[in-house]
């Protein structure tokens, strides 16, 4: 969701929304929520990641330098 507010809002291309979430992915450990509660952290932990990605242009990936736009 946060790569794509950052695309309707100019802040990266189309393409930089795949990665965004392919950053955040790699960024994120997987682990498996036993509560509702857990679900919503790891939910919050990435959505914070992927607004990072998008604020700092931090990806790994060539394609996310090259799609995110200076503000």
């Amino acid at each position: 969701f946060r790569s794509v507010a950052a695309f309707l809002g100019g802040r990266i291309s189309f393409p930089g929304i795949a990665d965004v979430v392919e950053e955040t992915l790699n960024r994120v450990p997987v682990r498996q929520p036993g509560t509702i509660e857990g679900m919503m952290e790891i939910d919050r932990e990435s959505r914070g990641t992927a607004e990072e990605i998008v604020a700092n242009g931090t990806a790994t990936t060539k394609s996310i330098r090259a799609c995110v736009r200076a503000n």
